[in-house]
């Protein structure tokens, strides 16, 4: 990335795909055969947004198989069945915390810019979007 005039680089992700400098932000993602590069003049920055999916139906799914499976294993002194639910359970709960998505999306007038934040904690997040409106704000009384 070319650097506009009097523009310097604020943030740069670990793996270079998302750039936050004085002027603008950027995602430019390079794979095989693709190319996919967004810019938002900070100007332009409407928004910032964090967003976490979890799906508590795997949790709720574990608890009901564990439940059920234990009365029915205690009622019928089927241990077997008891440690299946567990198992069942068990893999259920493993899907809720591998399922879970987060991500922050940069809004401009005219594009979104999606950031998955994996493996990033919640100070993480605040701290980079404190970073982008701390930009934004400079930018915007340096006009």
């Amino acid at each position: 990335m070319r650097l506009l005039p009097h523009e310097r680089v604020l943030y740069e992700s670990k793996d270079q795909q998302f750039i936050l400098t004085s002027h603008r932000v950027r995602r430019q993602t390079i794979t095989l055969g693709n190319a996919h590069i967004q810019s938002i003049m900070l100007e332009e920055l409407a928004s910032c947004l964090f967003v976490k999916h979890t799906y508590l139906r795997y949790l709720i799914l574990a608890g009901l198989t564990f439940i059920i499976g234990s009365f029915s294993g205690f009622a019928r002194e089927n241990n077997l069945l008891i440690f299946i639910s567990l198992l069942i359970a068990g893999f259920l709960i493993v899907i809720y915390f591998w399922d879970q998505e987060q991500f922050i999306d940069l809004v401009g007038y005219d594009t979104t810019i999606h950031l998955k934040a994996e493996g990033m904690d919640l100070a993480e997040i605040e701290h980079f979007i404190d970073y982008v409106e701390m930009a934004k704000n400079i930018r915007y009384l340096s006009r």
